[in-house]
């Protein structure tokens, strides 16, 4: 980050727009795989439903684009790799490994990514399965930021890693944070395996989940000032992901 662009972003306004909260639901209701976790992983906070914030819109920072907001830019697309997921060919070939991190837009993928948390939203998601049945499932839509570089991305979660990322809240509000990207955070993948029936038949089902630990140490004011700008220019960008998500894979029998 040059110093011209530091000193750009520190001049961004401190406060973040005030939050309207109007979902009543419960955290179980909204993380539900969570629930039944042990109470002490349950997050006392929630996510975010589909009209509850009001947010700032930034303008592209180009003349002439200045009514348009920023977040109408595509932002790049992280997916955990699953057994049966498609459309995860490396750009240097070959196919990206289970339980790693791929992005589509550049073909690369990585077994952790070290990032902050801007916005995270619940979304219910309308698809077609193989038997061309009408499916409807809820996810959690997260906007991050690479650190390692400042390059936002959105990646979806399955109901399967609910609970990891209840684990993400309670360790945010153990530490007290005020805003969600106080702190670094270490997206790693964690494999499952259950019994499940399929067909009649008791399967062994290999599936891996997204595990999140945050830092102990929070961002220095700079980083935060930062990562305040991108909310302000990118929050928007959740909204818009339900109309370029791909499907996440859904845990499938090992063949």
């Amino acid at each position: 980050m040059t110093k011209t662009a530091l000193e750009a972003m520190n001049k961004l306004k401190e406060k973040v727009h005030d939050l309207k909260q109007e979902n009543s639901e419960t955290p179980e209701e909204i993380f539900g795989a969570a629930a039944n976790q042990p109470a002490e992983i349950v997050p006392a906070i929630k996510a975010e439903g589909h009209a509850e914030m009001v947010l700032v819109q930034k303008g592209v920072n180009i003349v002439g684009l200045e009514e348009v907001p920023a977040s109408i830019v595509p932002l790049p697309f992280y997916k955990m790799v699953q057994p049966m997921s498609t459309k995860v060919t490396l750009a240097a070939g070959g196919e990206a490994q289970t339980g790693t991190f791929f992005m589509g837009d550049s073909g690369q993928s990585v077994s952790s990514l070290r990032f902050a948390l801007l916005r995270a939203k619940r979304q219910l998601r309308d698809y077609t399965d193989k038997d061309g049945n009408s499916v409807r499932k809820t996810t959690m839509g997260l906007l991050g930021i690479k650190l390692e570089g400042f390059n936002p991305f959105i990646m979806s979660l399955a109901v399967t890693s609910f609970s990891g990322f209840g684990k993400l809240i309670k360790q945010l509000k153990d530490k007290k944070a005020k805003y969600a990207w106080e702190y670094p955070i270490m997206a790693t993948a964690v494999k499952v395996e259950t019994q499940k029936e399929i067909d009649g038949r008791l399967q062994t089902v290999k599936y891996w989940v997204v595990n999140f630990q945050v830092e102990e140490e929070p961002l220095d004011e700079a980083g935060q000032a930062i990562l305040r700008g991108a909310y302000e220019e990118y929050a928007a960008s959740l909204d818009r992901q339900q109309e370029q998500q791909e499907k996440a894979a859904e845990p499938m029998p090992f063949n």
